[in-house]
Formats: C-alpha cells, sequence, structure tokens
C-alpha cells in the first residue's frame, strides 16, 4: 500500500506516479462506467451515457514563436478537450473555460482567446455554454468537455483486442517535430512551413 505521507517533491516521483496515486485515493463513483484513469470519463446518468473531460491548455507553441498571436490559446484550449472526448469515442457536445488572466492583458486579447475558441467548438457541432474568470499572475486556460458516446460505447484505455484497427489522423509528428526545432533554436522563418500548419492552426487531428 502506497504510504499516504511523501516529502519528496512532484520532480522525485512523476507525472505517472503522481496520477496513480490520486486515482487510488479517489475511487470511481456509482456514477463512473469503464473505470477511471481514461481520456475521459464516462457517467451514466440515469440511462444516458455521457462523456466528461477537464484539461488545461499547455502554453501553445505559436505563443512562444509569435506572442502576439494570443488567439491560438482558445484553438487549442478547444481542441485539447475534443481529443480527448474523441479519443474515446464520444462526440463533444458543449464545453466551459475557465480563464487566468493577467492583469496586464488587453481586453482584445482576452476577447481573441473566447472568439477563437467557440470557432473551434463551432467547428465541432458545439458551443461554450458557461465560464469563469479570474485573476492570475500567468496566462492560462483551464477547459472542461461534455459529449455524447457514439452508438453508446465507451472506448477506453484497456479495451484493445487483437484484430482491432489502429487509425492514425493527420501528418504524424509534424507538431513535435516543430517543437524540437523550436526549443533548438531554430526561428519561424527555419521551419519547413508543413511543420509550422499543426502549430499555428491546431486541430483535432494534430494534438
Amino acid at each position: 500500500m502506497t504510504p499516504l505521507s511523501d516529502e519528496r517533491a512532484l520532480a522525485a516521483v512523476g507525472e505517472k506516479e503522481l496520477v496513480r496515486r490520486i486515482l487510488g485515493a479517489l475511487p470511481p463513483g456509482p456514477l463512473v462506467r469503464g473505470g477511471s484513469g481514461n481520456d475521459a470519463t464516462a457517467l451514466d446518468l440515469g440511462g444516458h451515457l455521457i462523456a466528461v473531460t477537464v484539461d488545461r491548455c499547455p502554453t501553445p507553441l505559436a505563443f512562444r514563436i509569435d506572442p502576439s498571436n494570443v488567439g491560438v490559446w482558445g484553438d487549442l484550449a478547444i481542441t485539447c478537450v475534443a481529443s480527448d472526448l474523441l479519443a474515446s469515442g464520444a462526440h463533444p457536445s458543449a464545453f466551459l473555460m475557465s480563464l487566468l488572466l493577467p492583469r496586464s492583458l488587453r481586453v482584445e486579447d482576452a476577447m481573441a482567446i473566447v472568439k477563437h475558441a467557440e470557432v473551434t467548438a463551432l467547428g465541432l457541432g458545439a458551443n461554450i455554454v458557461a465560464g469563469d474568470t479570474k485573476e492570475s499572475s500567468q496566462l492560462n486556460v483551464v477547459t472542461f468537455g461534455l459529449g455524447r458516446f457514439l452508438n453508446g460505447r465507451q472506448i477506453t484505455r484497456r479495451g484493445a483486442r487483437p484484430g482491432d484497427v489502429l487509425v492514425l489522423t493527420g501528418e504524424l509528428g509534424a507538431f513535435t517535430a516543430a517543437h524540437l526545432a523550436f526549443h533548438k533554436g531554430l526561428s519561424r522563418s527555419e521551419l519547413d512551413p508543413r511543420l509550422l500548419k499543426p502549430v499555428f492552426k491546431p486541430d483535432r487531428k494534430s494534438t
């Protein structure tokens, strides 16, 4: 049994071990179907199976390359959560967003995040239905997603069987290659335009 007290820093434990301990401390409730630890959690609400997930948007690489491109926070925030829903076999229905905004951020930039997020959500056949704003020392976006399981079937991380078909979409490795190139010191003009496409216009196929 894992001891409750552990004075080690997170860097020494690692994210996977921390997640394992959190899941062990929070057993699935009576509404959960398919167990915990999946990309999205399935909840049975009176016979209606829905998918829920939440994610904090990482700082977009497009924003690191070009800080004026603030709206990409909205694109990526919705895309990350939509990807988790779709990977679980659910179609996105609605999103909630929590915006953590520095006082120095321009109002038009905050609105650009929201507008980009809504356009991305609409492209998935969903909407942003609620949210929250808070002052913060750093810009962060946390998004909650709600979805409907297609044909009522949940796809879990433990459900693969021999003979199943593995499907990949988008240009495999382009985003990661751009990320590695940027951190090696290459400028935007030195990067292959094919690598920049998923960076500056993220979609559910490339994340």
